[in-house]
């Protein structure tokens, strides 16, 4: 019996753009998804129109329920505190400019290795990883044989594809997810057996730049 889970980051936000730090951060300023995120939600909405899913897992944080609730408007969200982004610790709400005043080399350090040495309150990768595999894997578990979609974060998402898949650190760290993107996760029941066949889809987004220059 196939589990299909369908893993998906949320839009883009104005701390996409303004280069702000936001991590697990849940403040009443939280990023919230810019026109273009909404835009790019919208067209992920129309490209999943013809899969029938049966379940919605989200990160409660703010941006990815947004991308949820415009994605799969007629399902019921469940959302996963296991699935937050990583823990950017004292860095998280900060502008890159202020991080590289206040840490100078640090936030490139990071960029490169996706490793925090010592950053106060920052999560490291392998937890990361850790955290975000058990939370896929106890949601297939949960529904045999269901088709699940599960909005997230981009550096959880790494950190689960590259868990999975047994990659190397130096292979994990190589991996974008574009806003909207799709990840494709499938799991035989009793087999043990993880297939993903589908990493970083954001076809829907090439797809409507190529019409604006029709």
């Amino acid at each position: 019996m196939k589990t299909t889970i369908y893993l998906i980051r949320h839009g883009e936000t104005s701390w996409n753009v303004g280069r702000r730090v936001q991590g697990n951060y849940n403040g009443p300023d939280q990023s919230i998804l810019t026109e273009n995120g909404i835009k790019q939600a919208e067209l992920l909405k129309k490209r999943m129109t013809n899969v029938k899913i049966d379940i919605v897992y989200s990160s409660p944080l703010k941006r990815a329920m947004q991308t949820t609730s415009i994605v799969f408007p007629d399902k019921k969200t469940n959302p996963n505190p296991k699935l937050v982004e990583r823990s950017f610790g004292e860095w998280e709400t900060l502008y890159d400019s202020q991080i590289d005043e206040k840490w100078p080399g640090k936030r490139q350090y990071y960029t490169e290795t996706k490793e925090f040495d010592d950053v106060k309150g920052g999560e490291s990768s392998e937890h990361l990883g850790k955290r975000g595999a058990e939370a896929i894997k106890e949601i297939a578990a949960a529904h045999p044989g269901k088709t699940i979609a599960v909005v997230s974060h981009g550096g959880i998402i790494r950190a689960i594809i590259g868990k999975l898949l047994h990659y190397s650190r130096e292979e994990t760290i190589r991996m974008k997810f574009e806003n909207t993107a799709i990840c494709v996760i499938e799991f035989e029941e009793g087999l043990g057996i993880v297939r993903i066949p589908v990493i970083n889809d954001h076809a829907h987004l090439i797809e409507d730049k190529d019409n604006d220059r029709e």
